[in-house]
């Protein structure tokens, strides 16, 4: 039996709680008795702290690290030029770095010696019959639900600029402006400025696992004009066969299609006309939303389904054992 176990500066994740459940023989947070450890760093948070959670494995057994938020090109911004970080990848048994995203595996390889494994994560897939049913309704349903989550854990709300709320909002208050049956479900603890259209559900404390996926069952369009790829809510929402509001930052491209499952439009001072205008003719087109939502739906399943993403992860793991 093949044992691994998770590190990672957080209580949970859904990313890292979905591999204990899902991936290996056997594996779980913080177990003294494994073969190999993967470490999950957030790579922006790369502090003093970081040694006390290697020490304990480091010096003994194997590891990787998986870069989870490794979304900027500047080496001194994500923190691996400190002394804490090439303690860490300078020991006999550091296996590799581990990511989701191309551009940084491309940088990885640019900067380092060291191994690089790129996989993609994968999400559960939702029964084809509520989906199907829910999109054959889209041309002619009443109102059109937009999307946003600020986060799914964070209660100080921190994230919400960075996942592109203030943007979410700009675009909101033109479509409530424009169309009387645009509806927005956000996730946010500030208020936002479209709230005086009346047709905002807004959600300020924790949202439970079932209560998100009924969220997006409601939902026709989600926004993430972020300042990075969000490796499992990006999937995540395809999963309910919902089209993207992306942009071209950093690991966008590896996960949406403009066009085909999604919009995606250059971040400058001209993308929330861009976006308003997409996101109007797909309200006025539903043919052409309904078959936008099908192509989300079919991405994630052949690129972001649990199995692809149990077997590309558990055949890296295993080559160190």
């Amino acid at each position: 039996m093949i044992k691994f176990t998770i590190r990672h500066n957080k209580q949970s994740h859904p990313i890292y709680d979905y591999i204990v459940r899902n991936v290996g023989d056997y594996c779980e947070y913080n177990n003294d008795d494994f073969d190999v450890c993967l470490f999950g760093l957030d790579c922006h948070m790369m502090h003093e702290s970081y040694p006390s959670m290697f020490s304990r494995v480091m010096n003994d057994k194997k590891y990787l690290i998986y870069l989870e938020h490794f979304g900027c090109a500047e080496r001194d911004y994500v923190g691996i030029d400190t002394a804490v970080f090439d303690s860490i990848i300078n020991n006999d048994n550091f296996c590799g770095f581990m990511t989701h995203i191309e551009d940084s595996r491309e940088k990885l390889e640019q900067w380092f010696d060291h191994p690089v494994f790129q996989f993609n994560v994968g999400v559960d897939n939702v029964s084809d019959k509520f989906l199907y049913d829910k999109m054959e309704k889209l041309p002619v349903k009443e109102d059109i639900t937009l999307m946003f989550w600020g986060s799914w854990c964070d209660p100080y709300n921190s994230n919400f600029g960075g996942r592109g709320g203030h943007k979410v909002d700009e675009i909101c208050c033109r479509l409530m402006g424009e169309f009387d049956n645009v509806r927005l479900i956000v996730k946010s603890g500030r208020p936002l400025a479209c709230e005086r259209f009346g047709r905002t559900e807004r959600y300020a404390n924790y949202v439970s696992h079932k209560e998100l996926c009924g969220l997006h069952m409601k939902s026709d369009i989600f926004m993430l004009p972020a300042e990075q790829v969000h490796a499992s809510t990006v999937p995540f929402a395809m999963s309910f066969g919902l089209p993207v509001l992306g942009n071209n930052k950093w690991g966008m491209s590896d996960y949406l299609t403009h066009g085909v499952d999604s919009l995606v439009y250059e971040d400058d001072q001209n993308y929330v006309e861009k976006s308003v205008a997409g996101i109007r003719e797909l309200i006025l087109e539903r043919d052409k939303l309904r078959d936008m939502s099908v192509e989300s739906l079919k991405t994630q399943r052949r690129k972001f389904s649990s199995d692809k993403h149990d077997l590309e992860l558990y055949s890296i793991l295993r080559k160190f054992v």
